[in-house]
């Protein structure tokens, strides 16, 4: 496995640490609503189920935390205290999470960017395509 496949394997477990530890509990539609919005997801609607599984594991192996699911509450981060507790864990987990965050900035700006120069460009042709799209229009 590459470095990069690696690093963007581990911010997204980071993320789904951060997504359910901040939620308290948190069911998985709205885990697969938050992750469509997530850069990480690169454009995917949902984790898929077996994905979601493997990531779960490898959460519980790396960072010995437990995310627990219950039918009445949803997902949940099971040992919360011990978390809590473990000043290098909770370390090491904040610090990849504001990485997400930032990165998550970088692309956003790039995104807001590319859009205000599409709007710039699609104003300054607008009245010349004008014509163009009242002729063509469907009625």
């Amino acid at each position: 496995m590459s470095k990069q496949n690696t690093a963007l394997l581990l911010s997204r477990y980071i993320w789904l640490i951060d997504t359910i530890y901040s939620a308290g509990h948190i069911s998985r539609e709205e885990i697969d609503r938050r992750w469509c919005r997530s850069l990480l997801s690169n454009g995917e609607m949902a984790i898929p189920e077996r994905t979601f599984h493997r990531y779960k594991d490898a959460i519980q192996e790396l960072f010995q935390i437990n995310i627990a699911y219950s039918k009445l509450h949803g997902y949940y981060i099971d040992n919360t205290n011990d978390l809590q507790r473990d000043e290098l864990r909770k370390w090491m987990i904040n610090t990849f999470a504001v990485n997400n965050l930032i990165k998550d900035g970088v692309q956003l700006r790039k995104h807001i960017l590319r859009l205000s120069q599409c709007l710039l460009v699609s104003s300054t042709l607008l009245p010349f395509l004008r014509p163009f799209a009242t002729m063509y229009a469907c009625v």
